[in-house]
């Protein structure tokens, strides 16, 4: 099984690492594989403890409350300007990650 883990420096130079689905399961050590290492360690005794179920749930009003907003903005006229804004700040965005790559 695999498991998304975070990991960030901390200001005093040592690691958290920090199971991104498991919010409980976080670790910090003083170096990165050390921080991973550890998550891993929680990781492993949780899910051993652990299991998932599926389970039904009732809707009340109508069968699916995510589609009562479906289409709302269909006749939106600033609709094609709001796409325009979301790639302009993708592009923003993606043009500072090259920078930063940048040597």
């Amino acid at each position: 099984m695999e498991q998304l883990i975070l990991v960030r420096p901390c200001e005093d130079g040592s690691f958290t690492a920090r199971a991104v689905t498991i919010p409980e399961i976080q670790a910090t050590a003083t170096t990165e594989a050390e921080a991973i290492a550890l998550a891993r360690q929680q990781l492993t005794a949780w899910l051993a403890t652990a299991k998932i179920v599926k389970v039904e749930v009732a809707v009340v009003g109508e069968p699916n409350p995510w589609l009562a907003t479906f289409g709302h903005a269909a006749d939106d006229p600033d609709f094609e300007d709001y796409l325009a804004e979301i790639q302009r700040y993708r592009n923003q965005v993606d043009e500072q990650y090259r920078e930063a790559d940048e040597p």
